[in-house]
C-alpha cells in the first residue's frame, strides 16, 4: 500500500496559488457585471488548456527521466491531456469548460498510476487530488453560469 505524505511546502503553495485563476474566473461568471462574461469565459478556457497540458508535461517529464519507465505507455499518456485541453478550448462555451472539468476528474487516475508505477513521489496524489477536485468543481461552477 502506498504511504502518503505532504508535499513540501514550496510545492503546495505554489499548486494553491495555481488555483486562484480558476477561482477568480469562476467568481467573474457568477458576480461580474455581463460586459465581463466573455473575457471570463476566454480566461477559464485558456488557463483550463494550459494547466492540463501542463499536467501532461509533468508525466512527459516523469516518464524521461532516469528513473522512468522505459516503453511508449507514459509518454503515450502524457500527451493526452494536451490532447484533449486543445479541443476544449476550440470548442469553447460552456461545452469546453465542462471537457475541462471532466479532464481534470479524470487525471487523479493517471496520476495514482504514476504514484504506483514509482514514477511520482508518494505526495504528489495528496496534492493533485484536492487541487483536480478543486479545479473541476470551479470550471463546473463557470460552465453553470453560462
Amino acid at each position: 500500500m502506498t504511504s502518503f505524505s505532504r508535499p513540501p511546502i514550496p510545492v503546495a503553495g505554489l499548486g494553491a496559488g495555481g488555483f486562484l485563476p480558476f477561482a477568480a474566473g469562476a467568481a467573474a461568471l457568477w458576480w461580474a457585471p455581463g460586459t465581463w462574461q466573455a473575457l471570463a469565459v476566454a480566461s477559464q478556457l485558456a488557463y483550463g488548456a494550459v494547466i492540463l497540458s501542463f499536467l501532461g508535461g509533468i508525466l512527459w517529464g516523469l516518464a524521461i527521466s532516469p528513473t522512468g519507465a522505459p516503453g511508449w505507455r507514459w509518454p503515450a499518456l502524457s500527451v493526452v491531456p494536451a490532447l484533449i485541453a486543445w479541443p476544449a478550448l476550440l470548442w469553447g462555451g460552456a461545452g469546453g469548460l465542462w471537457l475541462l472539468a471532466a479532464s481534470f476528474l479524470a487525471m487523479p487516475l493517471i496520476d495514482r498510476a504514476a504514484v504506483a508505477a514509482g514514477l511520482a513521489p508518494n505526495w504528489y496524489l495528496t496534492l493533485r487530488l484536492p487541487l483536480s477536485g478543486m479545479v473541476a468543481a470551479a470550471l463546473a461552477l463557470s460552465a453553470a453560469a453560462l
